[in-house]
């Protein structure tokens, strides 16, 4: 998996792994498997933790504003910026 950096809502990030939103809502597609996902605020702090995210089901984020996204699969790590709103 590679890293990129994104400023809106829809990326592929390397390994065909695409993170987009809905709103709220971020979704991962083209798992094998499940991945663990946190959430940072832009000073570092971690302020979400989803162990086991699957292929394709949503994950909710409360507050919105720019994060940092670490996905964790059995094929690597990846880091990405994630835009969260609520429209």
């Amino acid at each position: 998996i590679t890293s990129q950096d994104i400023n809106g809502t829809d990326v592929v990030i390397g390994n065909g792994i695409r993170v987009y939103t809905a709103g709220n809502k971020v979704y991962l597609t083209g798992l094998n498997g499940k991945a663990g996902v946190n959430m940072f605020d832009a000073a570092g702090k971690m302020i979400y933790q989803f162990p086991n995210v699957e292929n394709n089901l949503p994950f909710t984020i409360n507050v919105p504003g720019m994060y940092i996204m670490d996905i964790n699969t059995e094929n690597g790590n990846a880091r990405t910026k994630l835009i969260i709103n609520n429209k």
